[in-house]
């Protein structure tokens, strides 16, 4: 019985910390008047972070989305300054989407929040960044 409810305890401090570390996120986003689906705002800027960017093809595989609701999902992001949209160097028909330095910012801004809320003594997982 306690070691449930030692286990019980530990998973509403994680669902916590998860939350705050959420709001946190959101009121960063919110400086750039980005109030949409902030998780996939946040996974769409982690992709765009990347030294090439991210085709808009491979948002819509990676999101699970339509390809209209990947442009809906853009279409702030872009307008906020923190991501552009780019004809794609290899294929011309398809849209390489790439952080702004406002992005990119906002993406250093984001880990630093997750990291201190998980504290320097444990890793982080940055494969995403």
């Amino acid at each position: 019985m306690r070691r449930e409810i030692v286990e019980a305890m530990a998973t509403i401090d994680l669902v916590t910390k998860f939350g705050r570390e959420a709001v946190q996120v959101e009121r960063l986003l919110q400086k750039f008047r980005v109030t949409s689906s902030t998780g996939r705002a946040i996974l769409v800027l982690a992709l765009a972070n990347a030294e090439k960017g991210v085709t808009q093809k491979r948002l819509v595989k990676d999101l699970a989305l339509s390809k209209e609701s990947v442009t809906k999902l853009l279409q702030p992001l872009i307008g906020a300054g923190l991501l552009v949209k780019e004809r794609a160097v290899s294929d011309a028909r398809c849209w390489q989407i790439l952080t702004t330095v406002s992005g990119r910012e906002l993406v250093s801004e984001v880990k630093s929040v997750l990291r201190a809320r998980r504290g320097s003594s444990q890793q982080s997982n940055d494969w995403y960044w």
